[in-house]
């Protein structure tokens, strides 16, 4: 089993608009939620493309500055992309985040408020 069908319940597939709205989230309790991401100026766009699990610190320690991560899954192997995915996860929960699906493997991850 593809490890993208373990997340769904996590994340939302994106069909954004000019304004970053999350038109289709996937869990079907949070239909009516327009979400955006917190642009502004302070935040800056970093691309990860990890191969292991060990880039889960570096990914965190980023978001906690307030980046936004785009991650992509493809140099990874399933077992430590779910595993990385559960990490992130936790984060983006505790911080009020958001994780948005754009392809099967690659996702744009933002927390709303890191201090």
């Amino acid at each position: 089993m593809p490890f993208n069908n373990k997340v769904k319940p996590f994340v939302f597939l994106s069909e954004q608009t000019q304004e970053n709205k999350v038109d289709k989230p996937l869990s079907p309790k949070d239909e009516d939620l327009e979400l955006t991401f917190p642009l502004t100026n302070k935040n800056k766009i970093v691309p990860f493309s990890p191969s292991s699990f060990e880039a889960a610190k570096e990914i965190g320690k980023e978001l906690l500055t307030g980046a936004i991560i785009v991650l992509s899954l493809n140099s990874i192997s399933s077992n430590d992309a779910v595993r990385l995915l559960d990490f992130i996860s936790g984060i983006v929960f505790v911080f009020n985040g958001i994780m948005i699906q754009k392809s099967e493997t690659e996702f744009e991850i933002s927390i709303f408020n890191p201090n």
